[in-house]
């Protein structure tokens, strides 16, 4: 059995383009995650948003999405860390705040293991692209790739 496309799943700008087959509860939470983020009593909240137990809706959103809503939601952050730290200049701690982060260390470990590199080597890696590019004449891309957002998903499988 092969797994559905959930690429759109990964990426915040297209969750109210999910496939039509999505039950509308799930939709609406994978909006209440994105706008309000997600945390152990948050599921009680969302649950009751959508008219469900958090046992039933946990089911749904892993029978449809493919991941539990902790999981969508952790690599929801990581994509937008990962975002900023190739877009921003803000310090490393600033988007850890930002993306709702409260540990450092866990927050570089997650990061690690879904995009192969410690923030900060992220960064200089990014910053050393950017002055390649620029160097080469051509124009940096700073738009959102939705590629990054499947976090490596294939590469720890």
């Amino acid at each position: 059995m092969t797994s559905p496309n959930t690429s759109w799943a990964l990426d915040p700008a297209s969750d109210r383009d999910a496939p039509d087959s999505l039950d509308g509860r799930v939709r609406t939470t994978l909006i209440l995650i994105e706008n309000d983020g997600y945390s152990k009593t948050s599921i009680q909240r969302l649950a009751a948003s959508v008219n469900l137990s958090t046992t039933r809706l946990t089911h749904l959103f892993r029978e449809q999405v493919v991941m539990s809503p902790r999981v969508y939601d952790t690599r929801l952050r990581l994509s937008k860390a990962e975002n900023l730290l190739r877009t921003t200049y803000l310090r490393i701690k600033e988007i850890e705040v930002k993306c709702r982060f409260k540990d450092s260390s866990r927050f570089a470990r997650q990061f690690k293991k879904a995009f192969g590199l410690t923030p900060k080597e992220y960064r200089a890696r990014a910053l050393a692209e950017q002055a390649d590019s620029l160097s080469s004449g051509a124009v940096p891309d700073m738009s959102v790739n939705p590629s990054s957002l499947q976090i490596a998903k294939s590469a720890h499988q």
